[in-house]
């Protein structure tokens, strides 16, 4: 038991001194460079997963204030509320609701039966993670306007509003004509439409980093191991294409009968978080055909998805067919044809 608390303990040790490494190396390098807080976001991650909520908090006071001490006040509350604190709640939370598997190991010789129980994180705590880091994200927009009187996003329109005139002024009329007409430049020219959609798409990209990285790491570090699912085997839970288009049912009617509600803001940025979504089991349902190529070369309707891709794009056609795999549920299907 000492020997397991000793060795406990110079983990422990090690990965604080990575934390605080990465923390201190994000200012020394360039103050800039934000970035390089996901590498200590990612140790805090993985202490968060499988340490004691106490040792948790503590690295991510330690964090912040290492931060506040090296960088200042805006800096401290930018990564505490875009990296360490989210990064924090969603190592808790996949530490507080992971489930346990029972799995019984006939031994041949001794006849002897054996349980061993295995944790997993499911699939809703990466949606959680999701929710967690985009709130994080969202709060510090909010803190940055109203307390410091710093608009980050009216700062960044005024950047792309210079970057959209030069645009202007160096392309010939039949050409600006041409990139007008696919409503680019309208987009690009109110930044607050699609700003909700970048908060979520790097909350996504933490959320990856943390259920897909953090917890394999961490059953690298620690004694405890937490299974989840595979890359390979992501499917959003539920009926979320059937929940989409009713939503937008609902939404259009409500738009239709109340002109004073913005509706075709909401259901735009809608589809774009579910699009996101969807691309990511579109890209793991290709995974799963290349991991399992024997089985699935021939089940898989290659006409179909080529010319899908072909004419919506890559990335738009791989959320369609995410969307196809939530409702056919096509690894079941090819695993049925293969038996």
């Amino acid at each position: 038991m000492e020997i397991k608390e000793s060795i406990l303990f110079r983990k422990n040790i090690i990965t604080l001194i990575l934390f605080v490494v990465f923390s201190i190396l994000t200012f020394f390098i360039g103050e800039k460079i934000y970035f390089l807080s996901i590498l200590a976001s990612l140790v805090l991650m993985i202490v968060s997963i499988q340490a004691h909520i106490l040792i948790s908090i503590s690295f991510t006071v330690l964090g912040v204030a290492i931060t506040y001490l090296l960088g200042g006040e805006i800096a401290a509350i930018k990564i505490a509320l875009i990296y360490y604190i989210p990064s924090l709640l969603c190592g808790i939370i996949i530490n507080g609701s992971r489930i346990r598997k029972i799995y019984i190991i006939k031994e041949k010789e001794s006849k002897k039966i054996k349980v061993k129980q295995n944790q997993y994180a499911s699939i809703s705590t990466f949606l959680l993670s999701i929710l967690v880091f985009a709130v994080g994200i969202a709060l510090y927009y909010i803190v940055m306007k109203y307390i410091f009187d710093n608009d980050i996003i009216k700062n960044l329109q005024g950047i792309l509003d210079k970057v959209v005139a030069i645009y202007r002024q160096n392309l010939s009329p039949q050409d600006l004509k041409r990139i007008e007409d696919t409503g680019v430049l309208g987009k690009v020219s109110n930044i607050g439409s699609i700003f909700a959609v970048l908060i979520f798409a790097k909350a996504v990209l933490y959320s990856i980093i943390c259920y897909f990285v953090a917890i394999r790491l961490s059953n690298y570090v620690y004694s405890n191991k937490i299974e989840h699912i595979g890359v390979d085997n992501f499917v959003l839970p539920g009926k979320p294409v059937y929940v989409l288009f009713i939503s937008i049912l609902i939404l259009f009617f409500v738009g239709y009968y109340n002109k004073e509600i913005n509706t075709e803001f909401i259901i735009g940025n809608y589809i774009a978080v579910m699009s996101i979504l969807f691309l990511l089991q579109g890209i793991s349902l290709f995974i799963y055909i290349v991991k399992n190529w024997s089985q699935t070369k021939k089940a898989v309707n290659w006409i179909l998805f080529i010319l899908i891709i072909l004419f919506m794009g890559i990335a738009p056609g791989l959320a369609i067919i995410g969307m196809l795999d939530n409702t056919m549920g096509y690894r079941d299907r090819w695993l049925s044809v293969d038996k």
